[in-house]
C-alpha cells in the first residue's frame, strides 16, 4: 500500500529539472522525492497496476536555493510576494499556557470579528 524512498540531493535537483522539462511544473524539493520514485518506476518500465499519485502541496518558491541548484529560475507568485507586505501578529506564550485554548480563543475572536464585518458589509 505504501512505500518509502530515500533520494540524494543530486537526484532531487535532477527530478525537479526533469519535471520542469516534461511538464513545465516547478516542484519543491520535498515533492521531488515522491516524483523521483514515480520516475524510477516509469524508467524501469514497471507500470504499476495501481495508479500513483504524487501530491505537491508546497510551493517551490519556498525553496529558491533548491530551484537554483536544479538549474531553474525561481518565480515567486504574486500571492507570496503580497505576504511580505502583510501585517504580522505575535502572541507570546508563557510556561504553563495552554496553546490549544489560546488557539481556540484566537479563532473564536477572529470569527466574531469577521461575522461582524460580513453583517456590516451587507447593510
Amino acid at each position: 500500500v505504501m512505500t518509502s524512498e530515500s533520494v540524494s540531493d543530486e537526484a532531487i535537483t535532477q527530478t525537479m529539472g526533469r519535471c520542469w522539462d516534461e511538464n513545465q511544473y516547478l516542484l519543491c524539493p520535498h515533492s521531488a522525492v515522491a516524483v523521483n520514485y514515480h520516475y524510477q518506476q516509469m524508467d524501469r518500465q514497471q507500470p504499476s497496476s495501481t495508479p500513483r499519485c504524487c501530491l505537491a502541496p508546497a510551493s517551490a518558491a519556498k525553496f529558491p536555493e533548491a530551484v537554483l541548484a536544479a538549474g531553474l529560475t525561481p518565480e515567486t507568485p504574486a500571492e507570496i510576494v503580497a505576504l511580505e507586505h502583510k501585517e504580522t501578529h505575535c502572541t507570546p506564550m508563557r510556561r504553563g499556557d495552554t496553546w490549544t485554548l489560546m488557539l481556540r480563543d484566537t479563532i473564536e475572536d477572529l470569527s466574531r470579528r469577521w461575522k461582524g464585518y460580513v453583517l456590516n458589509a451587507s447593510q
